[in-house]
C-alpha cells in the first residue's frame, strides 16, 4: 500500500493579527482527535514500536495526538479573521457522528524524517464526506486552504529517523468522531494551541488539563460573535 501525506507548509500569511514578531510563526489546521481510551491505546502501540525499533524520541503526549484534515497555512502572525471564519465553518459544517478506525502502523516522510503513524487499510467514507462538507464551507467563506480529497488520514505516534516495517494491528484503534478541532501548531516548539471548540464545550473526554489552559487563553483574544474589524 502506498501512503501519501498531506503537506503543511504553504508560506507566510497576512502580517496582521495575533502573534509575536520574534517567534518562528505557526501552522493552522483542522483536525480530529481521539478520545481518552483511543489515545491510551495509541500510546501503548507507540511505546511498543519505540522499544522494538530503539527509537530515541518519546511518543507524542496524549493531548498532542490528532488526525490532520485541512491545512489553513503557515503564518508569521496568525490573522484574527482567519481564526474567526475557520471557527464559523467548523460550527456550520455539522455532520452525524461516525467511527474512525486505524488498523495499520506505517512510516511516512523521507530523508531523516520518518514519523511512525496509525492509518487505515480502507478509506473512511463518512470522514471523507464530513471533511468535504467542511471544505465547501471554508470555500464559501473565502478562506484559503489546502485539502487533497485522496489524502491519507493518519495519526502520528512518534518521530523517527528511519522507516519501520508496515504492520497490521490485531485490534484497531477506534473512536467516535463528533467534532473537528481548530489547532495552531507553533513552529519549532512542538506546542499546540486548541483554538476551537472551547474545552468546556468539548467535554472532558477530549480535554486534558494542558489543553484547557490553551483553550482558555485563546478564548480571551478572539471574538466568537463577530469577525475582527466588523
Amino acid at each position: 500500500m502506498t501512503y501519501r501525506q498531506l503537506g503543511f507548509d504553504l508560506g507566510a500569511g497576512p502580517s496582521h493579527g495575533r502573534g509575536d514578531p520574534g517567534r518562528a510563526g505557526s501552522n493552522l489546521f483542522i483536525a480530529a482527535r481521539p478520545d481518552m481510551a483511543a489515545a491510551a491505546m495509541a500510546q501503548s502501540i507507540a511505546r511498543d514500536f519505540r522499544w522494538q525499533y530503539r527509537i530515541e524520541r518519546q511518543p507524542l503526549a496524549d493531548w498532542r495526538l490528532h488526525v490532520s484534515l485541512i491545512n489553513l497555512g503557515r503564518h508569521d502572525i496568525l490573522p484574527d479573521s482567519l481564526v474567526y471564519h475557520a471557527r464559523q465553518a467548523i460550527d456550520e459544517a455539522r455532520f452525524e457522528p461516525f467511527e474512525i478506525a486505524f488498523d495499520d502502523v506505517a512510516s511516512l516522510g523521507n530523508g531523516m524524517s520518518h514519523p511512525v503513524v496509525l492509518c487505515a487499510s480502507d478509506r473512511n467514507h463518512a470522514l471523507d464526506a464530513a471533511v468535504g462538507r467542511l471544505a465547501r464551507k471554508l470555500a464559501g467563506l473565502g478562506v484559503a486552504f489546502r485539502h487533497e480529497p485522496d489524502f491519507l488520514a493518519h495519526m502520528t505516534l512518534v518521530y523517527h529517523t528511519r522507516p519501520v516495517a508496515p504492520e497490521r494491528l490485531p485490534s484497531p484503534v477506534r473512536w467516535r468522531v463528533d467534532r473537528f478541532w481548530l489547532v495552531e501548531s507553533l513552529l519549532g516548539r512542538g506546542s499546540y494551541t486548541f483554538l476551537w471548540p472551547r474545552a468546556r464545550e468539548a467535554g472532558d473526554d477530549q480535554a486534558p488539563s494542558a489543553e484547557r489552559l490553551a483553550s482558555s487563553f485563546s478564548d480571551r483574544w478572539i471574538s466568537t460573535t463577530a469577525p475582527p474589524g466588523s
